[in-house]
């Protein structure tokens, strides 16, 4: 049966807070990253390369199972008689042990692993990355565990401690950040050489970064009895109902697999502009440039996109299991209208204030401004359809369909691979624009023909009233992005010295300036064109709001 709106809209509040707390503590830790080893410097993006393979690798060999598979066969487990438990008990036995399995081999690999990842690069600065790789590696573990428990909760209908977290995650680290910026003092010029990085510079940062993930998957288990669970290891696995989970577990693989595959491109692409990185070229975009751009993109994504879809996931296996495709069209129409509300906004606001936005994690010189302004232009348009497209791929995997995501990953791999080939071919300082151009067009690919085939698949998404509530909200952001526009001339955004680039601070200002402005008109706009969206998502605010009233 549909839960209501109002009550949707109370369990996607609750985690978006969750969310909004850990993508704003992101955005500080991001910050002092680039503020204490810059933006485009080869320690930053030695740093970045060593602290992502951790995530790329658990990925490739476990992400996609734990996330995506596991939830639609818990879900059909707690209607046994132990409510599941015997399955959980199972499950967390026989991945906890291919983890820790898999992690212990990474970490020996982890110099070759390196390498592949950073193509062309050579001597310290190799060393380098390898050394924060070894640190970083038992992430792996880590990440396993955490997104096996956020299944399980969320299975159970327990959402909070998914977002809430890696809270704790982005705390440990930003702590790091500090006491290095502290003990060694912040270097976003990148003047230090490579080869003058020690041990306790290098473990300093590998070490915060590895206990943060570390903390956020032991801080899962404060919730584990009041879901009504008790573990006991299980290694009984063979005639036990797992079989399923596995066969649904090839093509998910398959999928992740080619996902890992763009994410290792776009890695690889990214560190090619690094030999030919000259003393005092500041415009030269990196890893570290890329990465921050594309974070940027996930903070309001991962509050929006990924709150809504953490209730309505569980709702659409629920509705598929019981072959409701009436009520499976209702909500991921309903999830992607609610979702756009914010998503349209989100991406308007964020393209309009490219510049006092760059100048937050850039040194102030305006070349460097430009040269990263640009590639978060590119990008910010597409959030729209990377919330959309999460919502397009958990679609097909509630239906238990997880092959046809693959085969439309399959003929994007087929199209980008020559694309980021090209984007290697021209000037070095061009290489990052163009290559988040190719990342966007291909997701844009993707979320296009999976609403399509989902179309076909389901006799009707309810595209057309999709369709109609985007446009007004697009034409409400349009006016929205004409005023925000205005602003930022105002402000002196486009020129140097301008008030909005003239330090951090003022570029802060300059942004949550232009972010009330919009934000005012945009909801006006919602108003006159009747977008009902828009309440829904309110009502709930509104709420806490008299209570809070009432109380006073």
């Amino acid at each position: 049966m549909t839960a209501k709106p109002a009550s949707v809209g109370r369990s996607s509040l609750v985690l978006a807070l969750g969310t909004a707390v850990s993508r704003l503590l992101g955005f500080v830790r991001t910050f002092l990253i680039v503020a204490a080893l810059g933006v485009s410097t080869t320690a930053s993006n030695a740093f970045m390369t060593g602290n992502q393979i951790p995530s790329l690798l658990y990925q490739l060999t476990a992400g996609g199972v734990l996330t995506a598979v596991l939830v639609p066969q818990i879900v059909q487990a707690t209607r046994g008689a132990d409510g599941g438990r015997g399955y959980i008990n199972k499950i967390m036995t026989l991945v906890l042990s291919a983890l820790l399995m898999v992690t212990l081999l990474l970490t020996l690999l982890s110099p070759m692993i390196t390498k592949a990842f950073t193509g062309g690069w050579s001597g310290d600065n190799l060393a380098l990355a390898t050394a924060f790789t070894y640190w970083c590696m038992p992430q792996v573990f880590f990440y396993g565990l955490y997104a096996l428990l956020s299944g399980i909760y969320n299975a159970r209908r327990v959402f909070g401690p998914y977002t809430w977290a890696p809270v704790l995650n982005n705390v440990v680290s930003i702590a790091g950040f500090l006491v290095f910026i502290w003990l060694f003092s912040a270097d976003p010029q990148g003047n230090t050489p490579v080869s003058d990085w020690t041990p306790g510079m290098i473990s300093t940062l590998g070490l915060s970064a590895t206990l943060g993930v570390a903390l956020q998957a032991a801080i899962m288990f404060a919730w584990w009895r009041r879901a009504g669970l008790s573990f006991r290891p299980d290694f009984q696995w063979r005639h036990t109902g797992l079989k399923p989970t596995f066969v649904a577990a090839v093509w998910i693989l398959g999928m992740v697999a080619l996902d890992w595959l763009h994410s290792f491109v776009k890695t690889v692409v990214a560190n090619s502009t690094e030999p030919y990185r000259t003393p005092g070229d500041t415009t030269l975009m990196g890893l570290t440039s890329f990465e921050t751009a594309s974070l940027l993109q996930l903070v309001p994504h991962g509050i929006i996109a990924v709150s809504i879809a953490t209730v309505y996931f569980t709702r659409f296996s629920e509705h598929a299991a019981s072959h409701d495709h009436v009520a499976f069209t209702r909500d991921l129409s309903a999830s992607l209208r609610h979702t756009g509300v914010l998503t349209v906004f989100a991406a308007a606001a964020m393209t309009v204030v490219v510049m006092p936005m760059a100048r937050i994690f850039t040194t102030g010189d305006f070349a460097q401004n430009q040269a990263f302004a640009r590639v978060l232009l590119v990008l910010m348009p597409f959030l729209i359809v990377v919330s959309a497209n999460l919502f397009a791929i958990r679609a097909f995997y509630a239906l238990d369909d997880t092959r046809t995501p693959f085969f439309v990953a399959l003929v994007r791999m087929a199209l980008v691979l020559p694309c980021y080939w090209l984007t290697t071919r021209g000037d070095p300082h061009s290489v990052v624009f163009f290559e988040t151009l190719v990342s966007g067009c291909a997701i844009a690919f993707d979320t296009v023909v999976l609403f399509w085939l989902l179309r076909r698949r389901l006799g009707g998404i309810d595209g057309r009233h999709v369709v109609r509530v985007h446009v007004r909200m697009l034409l409400g952001a349009v006016v929205s992005a004409a005023v925000g526009l205005g602003l930022m001339v105002l402000l002196g955004a486009f020129a140097p010295g301008g008030f909005a680039l003239a330090s951090k601070v003022t570029a802060v200002v300059s942004c949550v300036l232009l972010a009330v402005v919009m934000g005012v008109v945009y909801i006006v706009m919602l108003r006159l064109l009747r977008v009902d969206e828009l309440g829904t998502l309110l009502r709930p605010v509104g709420k806490i709001l008299g209570r809070l009233r009432s109380r006073g």
